[in-house]
């Protein structure tokens, strides 16, 4: 009882030690009476014990064992609003996924599976700014192109953070999973908003210097119509220009998108980015902002 008690030993490191089966001790268990662990309980303590292993394929394409390890992470992260949480949650209302947890006993606390809040993206930059806006220490995970009979999945980096509180507070400010094509535009206090957006910009928005007319386009996209609605009408109270919204119509699902062109470009600019720090951008569209609408900075 010690070994597993005291020292969280597993029953099969006891049986190594007694030169027994696993089946033999889990017997002598249930004998004495002594309680097991629950499997969510169990799993934990094999984290926190870098029991947990698995194959992943790096970003050069080459297979490497990866061991499993406890993610720390801000819990209370969601709880209060500030500049690094609403961009944050703005790029988790587009590139970010909810998986609910599954209760075994939700009254103990005790989950077959925890919740999961995953984030993907093609470059790693902005997922590396999220880990550390967070305090979290989770791994940054890379999928290589794959080919199936009728399409192609890009590259792509992810983190995934299994934490049910974090979950919780998610839900609370509008998420849920399965949200691609009914997600809402959630209520923003008016002193984040611009942060939030810029997040929601840095995952399904564009913006690209047109070859021909020599112009800067910012374009956004969504699956939602509810939610590319509540962002323009967010923009337009902010100041910017009304937006018309088209759709673009595809063979299983329409998106959504408007864009701004010239110098609209540039009030959006100074909405997105006027004193933000590096650590809530992603800089590859930011130097394309600010390359066309502050000369001087070339």
């Amino acid at each position: 009882m010690a070994e597993y008690c005291n020292n969280q030993k597993s029953l099969s490191e006891i049986a190594r030690l007694c030169s027994c089966s696993r089946q033999y001790v889990y017997k002598k268990m249930r004998e004495y009476n002594i309680p097991l662990r629950s499997k969510s309980i169990a799993r934990r303590l094999a984290l926190w014990q870098q029991k947990v292993t698995a194959m992943r394929i790096d970003s050069t394409g080459q297979r490497r064992p990866v061991v499993y390890q406890k993610v720390e992470v801000n819990k209370h992260f969601f709880n209060s609003w500030s500049q690094d949480m609403a961009y944050v949650l703005g790029i988790i209302y587009t590139d970010g996924n909810l998986q609910a947890p599954k209760p075994m006993d939700a009254a103990k606390h005790d989950y077959s599976r925890m919740a999961r809040l995953s984030i993907g993206q093609k470059e790693p930059e902005m997922l590396i700014k999220v880990l550390a806006l967070m305090n979290c220490n989770a791994k940054l995970h890379y999928k290589k192109r794959r080919y199936y009979k009728n399409t192609t999945a890009g590259e792509l980096y992810y983190i995934s953070i299994c934490d049910n509180e974090i979950y919780h507070d998610l839900t609370k400010l509008g998420l849920k999973p399965k949200k691609s094509t009914d997600l809402n535009f959630p209520a923003i206090p008016e002193g984040y908003m611009r942060h939030f957006i810029r997040g929601c910009w840095d995952g399904d928005g564009s913006v690209y210097l047109e070859r021909k007319k020599r112009r800067l386009v910012a374009s956004y996209v969504s699956g939602s119509l509810v939610f590319i609605r509540g962002l323009a009408r967010a923009l337009e109270k902010a100041g910017l220009p009304k937006r018309t919204i088209y759709a673009t119509v595809r063979k299983y699902k329409p998106s959504y998108y408007f864009k701004f062109t010239g110098s609209q470009c540039l009030k959006l600019y100074h909405y997105l980015y006027d004193d933000v720090p590096p650590t809530q951008y992603l800089e590859r569209k930011y130097n394309i902002f600010k390359n066309y609408c502050d000369p001087s900075s070339k």
